[in-house]
């Protein structure tokens, strides 16, 4: 009986000779498994490892920006006074430009004295007038002046502060208010 028995039962524990289809295929799922794990793994310590190369990107942004900062902080005190100088240029452009709508307007009206025989003796060149002293040998030649000062574009008013008989004919005195150079 016992020979009966032993002759029955085998047990192979090994796997030599039991290369079926399942087991060729669980052998190379374990085998990609494994690798799939390690390039995880490899992918993992990269980043990882990556990290620390942006964190001092990161760092020395900061540090760039503190030093760019420190930069304009210094330059701050410049900057207004370059800015006042701009304020101030555009001022003085804007003067300027008044101004010589004034002389321009001056000119002329000089100009027109001199072709109606005028004689002037004082043009004063105020914000918004010029007052003209002068004098005339006819009535008729200031008439015509004050007509023609009347049709110019610059001209606003004009007011006669006195007209007296003289012996070279007339003296006169007479304010003429400009317009702004915008209303022209």
């Amino acid at each position: 009986m016992a020979q009966e028995f032993s002759s029955k039962v085998k047990i192979n524990l090994s796997s030599e000779g039991n290369n079926s289809t399942t087991n060729i295929f669980f052998k190379w799922a374990v085998t990609g498994g494994k690798i799939v794990i390690i390039f995880t793994e490899l992918i993992a310590l990269g980043a990882f490892f990556y990290s620390f190369t942006v964190d001092q990107q990161i760092r020395d942004l900061h540090e760039q920006i503190d030093r760019e900062v420190v930069i304009l902080k210094s330059q701050e005190k410049q900057e207004a006074q370059y800015r006042n100088l701009q304020d101030r240029l555009k001022n003085i452009q804007a003067i300027t430009s008044d101004v010589n709508f004034r002389i321009d307007s001056m000119y002329k009206i000089a100009s027109e004295s001199s072709m109606q025989q005028l004689s002037v003796q004082r043009l004063i060149l105020n914000k918004d007038s010029i007052t003209i002293d002068g004098s005339t040998p006819s009535i008729f030649n200031l008439s015509k002046f004050l007509k023609n000062l009347k049709l110019k574009n610059f001209v606003s008013s004009i007011t006669i502060n006195k007209v007296e008989k003289s012996d070279s004919g007339f003296d006169f005195s007479l304010d003429t208010q400009i317009k702004d150079k915008g209303n022209k």
